[in-house]
């Protein structure tokens, strides 16, 4: 990132360059989503926890905030997603711990490019765990201090509406020849980031 603050750091993007894989952007709370599914299928959680969450806390030397100020509550996971707490959230990535919140952003697909194979696509920017700072805990689970590109964040939700299983993208479904016959390209590569349960709960938080 420029002292513009653009992530391509000024460069010249390709002829034909498709903002949606090309350009990359701090996720924010729609990050949250995988800490949370993070924190099920780990099980440092369950969705009949109850956690206490203040409206602000401290990590390092920073203090988060909830964006509407509110007296320490009793909340459980649903509660944390459908007021998109940032404390609430936090206190999630604490429990998993940096090393297991860094594996799920991976499991994702953050920090690679997709398989779409398209010119110039970018793979996001994702720190090694042993270049978070101190402050990286808090604010990592809340989509700040990494980097993704469109596709990205929406294959990360297509895998929570598919069961839990993340689909490559693609951008061509077939192909004619010059004699006009059809080539179908190949199916899509598949993997289970988590479990159908944990992505179905999941589901369930979202709406």
């Amino acid at each position: 990132v420029d002292a513009e603050g653009d992530p391509t750091g000024g460069a010249p993007r390709p002829v034909g360059a498709n903002n949606a894989v090309t350009a990359v952007f701090e996720p924010g709370s729609v990050n949250k989503v995988i800490t949370m599914t993070a924190a099920l299928e780990e099980g440092v959680v369950t969705p009949e926890t109850w956690l206490t969450v203040p409206d602000s806390l401290q990590v390092a030397d920073h203090t988060f905030r909830d964006h509407n100020p509110h007296p320490t509550a009793q909340w459980r996971p649903t509660d944390i997603m459908a007021t998109s707490s940032n404390v609430g959230t936090i206190l999630l990535g604490q429990r998993l711990g940096a090393e297991r919140l860094d594996s799920y952003l991976r499991r994702f697909g953050f920090g690679e490019e997709t398989a779409l194979g398209f010119p110039g696509e970018s793979g996001g920017l994702l720190l090694d765990v042993d270049d978070w700072s101190g402050t990286s805990i808090g604010s990592i689970p809340l989509g700040q201090g990494v980097a993704v590109t469109a596709l990205q964040m929406l294959g990360a939700y297509n895998t929570i509406a598919n069961d839990g299983v993340l689909v490559a993208p693609r951008i061509v479904d077939a192909t004619v020849d010059g004699e006009g016959v059809r080539h179908d390209t190949a199916r899509s590569a598949t993997r289970r980031v988590v479990s159908a349960e944990t992505a179905r709960t999941v589901r369930d938080m979202l709406v």
